[in-house]
């Protein structure tokens, strides 16, 4: 839903004179299939001894990569992220030990094994899931054209605002981006493939056919902030 509020802002024009001003909060969004599954993972361990540490870590990834490969990755976005061993200290700088971190960014074209992937990687020594997330290989089209309609949105309400005061929007003085989030639609726990019921929000699935159904959509949402001179169209206010 869009958002908009005519705020009791001016503008000080060079002659002197007051400009009224509108600021609207203006909302995108665009749908897509999503055709790929992103799944950051990391080892993250602490230790005392600094060998001790570093061998664990690598021993835990070389499983980790073991499982991963297992399944058909997609090899252009699946990739080493960071690797680091940083000693720790308590409040009084006394050493405690070392704090080691592996990094991986996993990604899937079979959307299916998403739920299998995670689970393998979790077994083999991977301790920490820092994003799930499915999406769309070639997203920046989407996030562009998701900010675009956001403009567009704010701009529409804003006509709507002033048209009925007797008014109308002048030229932008100023539009900032608000930012932007990535919505699941669809994705959901079932009983199988026919549950009727999956994703309605009738409770969990239980028993022993529980199966995970990924996403039939996702949605790319751009906000933006955007404030308007006011202008008068010469026609009285619509009230």
């Amino acid at each position: 839903m869009i958002t908009a509020m005519l705020l009791a802002t001016t503008v000080l024009l060079q002659s002197g004179q007051i400009q009224p001003t509108i600021t609207v909060q203006g909302e995108g969004t665009v749908e897509a299939k999503p055709d790929i599954f992103y799944l950051d993972v990391s080892i993250d361990l602490r230790d005392k001894e600094l060998d001790r540490i570093r061998m664990e870590v690598s021993n835990r990834s070389r499983k980790v990569i073991a499982a991963a490969n297992s399944f058909d990755l997609n090899k252009e976005h699946t990739f080493t992220r960071e690797f680091k061993v940083l000693p720790q200290f308590d409040n009084v700088r006394n050493f405690v030990g070392y704090a080691a971190t592996q990094r991986f960014r996993l990604s899937l074209n079979d959307l299916d094994q998403a739920e299998a992937l995670t689970t393998a990687v979790l077994k083999a020594g991977a301790t920490t899931i820092e994003l799930a997330e499915f999406s769309v290989k070639d997203a920046a089209p989407l996030w562009e054209a998701a900010r675009e309609a956001s403009v567009k949105d704010g701009w529409t309400k804003a006509k709507r605002m002033t048209a009925v005061l007797g008014t109308k929007p002048g030229k932008p003085l100023r539009i900032i981006d608000q930012g932007a989030k990535l919505i699941i639609l669809g994705c959901a726990w079932n009983q199988g493939p026919n549950d009727k019921n999956s994703g309605t929000g009738g409770g969990l699935p239980s028993g022993d056919n529980v199966q995970f159904s990924p996403p039939t959509a996702v949605k790319f949402q751009a906000n933006t902030h955007l404030e308007f001179s006011i202008e008068s169209n010469g026609s009285e206010p619509n009230t």
